[in-house]
């Protein structure tokens, strides 16, 4: 006996099978998803401030200027901070002062004057720190200076100076010359006020020495109204007189050169 065929019908498929995740699984997925995320974020945001340099050491960025503990040889970033000097570090100055033969110069003054202000900011008698010739001036602000060295005991000035420039904190030296024990001849002509040689005059040219008296020099002026005078020393006030009086001042420069001076007269 024949055994009919059954056909299904063509709408009917075969039943499929579904690939069905556990629901643990599943949570364990998604959570390990999220902390991947948060993990990754964190690591951006810090690694945005922090980098390794080939030594792996650590450098923190703070405001473009590297904070770094690498070795001294390593480079630091651009814009360091500016160097600043202390201008209020005070320094030293001492002074030698010499005769014109370089002999110490004992008993004379030594002044500090700055250049800028004029203002004396030290004033010293030499050998009073107990070096003859010398004098030291301490706790001296940074700037540039005149040194003056003067006899003491004169009328007038005559001195010797020079001018130097101190850094702060700076120890310097130097050393001023005085000329004045080298007398010189000087070639003096006279002209009355009107302007004409006072001719054929006995004068005196005269160096107040206070203590130790005046020195006077009888000159005789010929038809030219000069005169030449051997032996004299520098000095910046000599006077001339005629008779007891007083016609005029001169100066005799401390170069120990022969000099031609001059001078005119405030009478007839």
């Amino acid at each position: 006996m024949d055994i009919p065929k059954i056909s299904l019908p063509p709408d009917v498929s075969r039943p499929t099978r579904k690939f069905i995740v556990p629901r643990r699984l599943a949570v364990f997925l998604v959570t390990g998803a999220v902390i991947f995320s948060i993990v990754g974020g964190v690591y951006a945001f810090f690694t945005s401030f922090i980098q390794w340099d080939d030594d792996e050491t650590i450098v923190e960025r703070k405001d473009s200027i590297s904070i770094s503990s690498a070795p001294a040889s390593a480079s630091a970033d651009v814009n360091p901070e500016p160097t600043v000097v202390n201008v209020m570090v005070k320094g030293r100055v001492t002074v030698t002062f010499l005769k014109d033969k370089g002999q110490p110069f004992d008993n004379g003054i030594v002044q500090l004057v700055s250049s800028t202000s004029g203002v004396v900011v030290g004033s010293r008698k030499t050998g009073s720190d107990g070096t003859s010739g010398v004098v030291v001036f301490d706790e001296i602000p940074a700037g540039t200076y005149r040194v003056i060295g003067a006899r003491e005991n004169e009328l007038g000035v005559r001195q010797a100076s020079t001018s130097i420039s101190l850094d702060p904190g700076e120890i310097i030296s130097t050393t001023i010359r005085l000329l004045i024990d080298t007398p010189v001849t000087v070639t003096v002509t006279v002209k009355k006020q009107d302007g004409t040689p006072m001719a054929d005059e006995s004068l005196k040219i005269v160096r107040p020495k206070g203590d130790e008296g005046d020195e006077v020099f009888p000159v005789q002026t010929n038809s030219a109204g000069t005169f030449t005078q051997s032996g004299v020393f520098p000095y910046d006030r000599w006077k001339l007189l005629k008779g007891d009086t007083e016609i005029a001042t001169m100066a005799v420069a401390p170069t120990g050169e022969n000099q031609s001076i001059n001078v005119q007269a405030n009478s007839n």
